[in-house]
Parts: C-alpha cells; structure tokens; sequence
C-alpha cells in the first residue's frame, strides 16, 4: 500500500514523498501486539505507540522518522494500520 504524505519529509538528505507499506505478518503482530482497541460502541481505536511501531517497520523507516511525519500524515498512516485488519477491527 502506497501512502503520498500531503507534507514531504527530509531524511539523511533525502526527500521522502511517499511511504510504502507492507502488510503486517503474523509474527509482527504477535509481538506488537494490535494497534487498535474498540470503544463502548465497538469501532476500533488506533493506539498510537503501538502504530507508530508498525509505521516503521512496515515503511522500512527508522523511529526517528515517523517522529517527523506531519500530525495529518501520521493519522492517516493510523488508520491505514487498523485498516490492515479490516472487518476484524470490528468484531473482536
């Protein structure tokens, strides 16, 4: 999954515009555990350490880089996180 960032971001000289996600394995959520909670009402709630973790690795971008994401990109990449678990975010 291809993700443009609305605010480029400048990394070891470089312009970084975009960010291309993998989707999460098995392993990687057994050790990260989900990235979501549900409210009272049953939609997910992203929890931001824990998606922040998968931003990184499945970007293939270091910590300090998902540090310098614009507050709009970081949420967006949020919720593209959940989205990997699809009607499951929902039900659990």
């Amino acid at each position: 999954m291809i993700y443009t960032l609305k605010t480029p971001i400048e990394h070891a000289g470089e312009s970084i515009t975009e960010l291309e996600l993998a989707e999460p394995t098995t392993k990687m959520v057994r050790e990260l555990g989900l990235p979501f909670s549900l409210t009272e009402s049953g939609m997910p709630q992203p929890i931001t350490k824990i998606c922040a973790t998968y931003v990184s690795k499945l970007g293939k971008i270091p910590p300090s880089v998902v540090d310098k994401l614009a507050v709009s990109d970081f949420t967006a990449l949020t919720w593209t996180v959940v989205g990997f678990f699809g009607d499951t975010a929902q039900t659990i």
